[in-house]
Parts: structure tokens; C-alpha cells; sequence
């Protein structure tokens, strides 16, 4: 049986983000208790977390995450553990 890893972030408020980027805010702006329901909002741009640059993000043509198959994003990796190492 084969084994899979999600690697993908959470989506959480100030996360890290491409250096210049807009920060991610994600905050509560409804609440149960005065307002009936509970609702959140999130502000983000399209580096922050785990993501897919597509060749549409660069170049003129309509290839889109949503047009590839999933297949695509499912494969062999490895772990490399470099956070003792220098830059």
C-alpha cells in the first residue's frame, strides 16, 4: 500500500508569503453571539502557502491548475532535513 503525504500548509492568519508580497490576514468578522452566525474573512494573494505556479501565472495561454489532472500532483519525493544548515 502506498503511502501519501499531504504537503500543503495551512491557510492561518500572517503566514509566510513571497518576500514583497501582501500579507495573509484571515480574521473573524461575524460572531455567533451578537450577530447570529459565525463568518471569517480571507485576504490573500496568489503566493502565500503551498502553491502551483502555472504557466498561465507567466506566459499568454489558458493552462490552469483546473484543466490538469490531478495525477500530476502525485509522485515519489524524498525529505531532505537542511534547517542546521548555513545559506
Amino acid at each position: 500500500m502506498e503511502k501519501y503525504i499531504d504537503l500543503s500548509y495551512t491557510i492561518k492568519d500572517e503566514m509566510p508569503v513571497y518576500p514583497d508580497d501582501k500579507e495573509v490576514k484571515l480574521y473573524q468578522s461575524k460572531f455567533f453571539k451578537k450577530d447570529g452566525y459565525n463568518y471569517s474573512i480571507l485576504e490573500t494573494g496568489m503566493h502565500a502557502g503551498t502553491h502551483i505556479d502555472m504557466p498561465s501565472h507567466i506566459l499568454e495561454n489558458d493552462i490552469s491548475v483546473d484543466k490538469m489532472p490531478v495525477e500530476k500532483f502525485v509522485g515519489h519525493g524524498c525529505l531532505l532535513d537542511v534547517r542546521d544548515e548555513s545559506i
